[in-house]
């Protein structure tokens, strides 16, 4: 049964006929402001911060369970990424390397000019 704020008025106003006004007050202020039903009882609030320290745990550990699989794709695509920049300056490098060594030095073609300023001047010298 909920009581009215009428019902806590005439309650007061007669507690206070009674008892005198002090010890009504004292005894108004022990009342709950809703039915008894509404009040929770200490096992009630265990419970619930038992029900609700259960719910935030397994939802932490869903979450950490995705931001580690994130994180593993993360690292996976950076894998993959680094691989393939790793593979195609390799080829490059060997492309660079293979053109270096078709192609003749400055000191080989400084030996060959004077090769064959050697060979014009044995010309000309025997001619």
């Amino acid at each position: 049964m909920t009581v009215t704020d009428d019902q806590r008025f005439r309650l007061h106003e007669s507690l206070n006929r009674t008892l005198g006004e002090e010890v009504a007050a004292t005894l108004m202020q022990y009342l709950p402001p809703t039915g008894w039903s509404e009040l929770a009882t200490r096992t009630d609030v265990e419970r619930a911060v038992t029900f609700s320290e259960k719910a935030l745990r397994l939802d932490l550990d869903a979450t950490a369970h995705r931001l580690d699989a994130k994180i593993d794709s993360v690292f996976h695509d950076l894998d993959t990424k680094i691989a393939a920049v790793h593979h195609g300056l390799g080829a490059r490098i060997d492309a660079l390397g293979a053109e270096i060594a078709r192609r003749p030095t400055f000191l080989q073609m400084v030996m060959l000019d004077v090769g064959l300023v050697g060979l014009v001047l044995a010309a000309v010298r025997l001619g």
